[in-house]
């Protein structure tokens, strides 16, 4: 494991301080920082974040520790050498390998770390991730958010579970989105829990829909905490036309939609630095890369 500038930050505690995962390969560097730049602004708290890269320069690394305050953002990077079973599993132009990384996590981070935030690198914290960080985890080995898209809400939705039934899953089991969690790595280090998910993944490679976030959601769907919609508002909420669909309140969606503490891009297209986002809060992007 490399942690650059890992020796000035003894000052923080592992076990006890803020602790956010992200990865990233370097076509990402810049999502990343302004992901990280938006945390920055809105915590009332120091935050380690460690960034789980292959392929960074050691300028590049160099240029994003240079981008934010010591005293409240501390970036370790992790150099990805775990051996991950590419050719087993299935990665596509918009899901590369990188999204498979935090199932390692029980394995990359310090064995002193109980617990750690997951949060993908197209997202924006507007919220203080401390809240986040202080939110009780009852003995479940994740938290994660319902999807808000109709048709992924289900593990029996069209475009969610393939395997559902096959899995002896509830038909009516919520299926969320691995894009923002909260990890119990103690429960998946002793339960060994990312060595079964890649296992489901590679035996049902033909059947995985939406990668990594499957085989969280067959392997964990009886062990997650529900984490609160504003911790993950997905963009599928700014373009769902009955709320009912999804089990929410036209007054929760305009809540959660005008003051998201998480705001998440999911969307392929829907990335606010490409020429093809339409989303209604993408300025909010370049709010914080001009901070950069």
């Amino acid at each position: 494991m490399e942690n650059t500038k890992l020796k000035e930050n003894r000052g923080f505690k592992i076990k006890n301080e803020i602790s956010v995962v992200c990865a990233g390969d370097c076509n990402f560097i810049k999502p990343i920082q302004v992901m990280i730049k938006s945390m920055e602004v809105n915590t009332s708290a120091p935050v380690n974040v460690y960034i789980l890269q292959k392929g960074w320069s050691m300028e590049e690394k160099k240029e994003t520790i240079r981008k934010f305050s010591e005293e409240k953002i501390k970036i370790h990077f992790i150099q990805m050498d775990q051996e991950i079973p590419a050719e087993q599993l299935k990665i596509s132009a918009t899901i590369p390998i990188e999204a498979y990384y935090r199932l390692f996590l029980n394995k990359l981070l310090p064995e002193a770390m109980e617990q750690v935030i997951y949060l993908d690198g197209d997202i924006l914290v507007e919220g203080d991730i401390k809240e986040l960080w202080e939110i009780p985890m009852d003995g479940k080995a994740l938290m994660a958010a319902t999807e808000m898209f109709h048709e992924a809400y289900y593990v029996s939705s069209p475009l969610a579970l393939r395997t559902w039934k096959k899995m002896r899953i509830p038909e009516k089991q919520k299926y969320f989105n691995s894009g923002v969690l909260k990890v119990n790595l103690k429960k998946w280090r002793q339960e060994k829990i990312g060595e079964k998910i890649i296992q489901y993944l590679t035996e049902n490679k033909e059947d995985v829909l939406w990668h990594d976030q499957d085989g969280l959601n067959t392997v964990l769907w009886n062990d997650r905490k529900e984490l609160p919609a504003e911790w993950n508002v997905m963009t599928a909420l700014f373009y769902e036309n009955d709320y009912s669909r999804i089990d929410i309140t036209e007054k929760e969606a305009k809540m959660w939609m005008e003051h998201p503490k998480i705001l998440h891009y999911t969307n392929s297209k829907e990335k606010p630095w490409k020429e093809t986002c339409r989303h209604p809060r993408k300025d909010r992007y370049f709010i914080y890369e001009i901070m950069l």
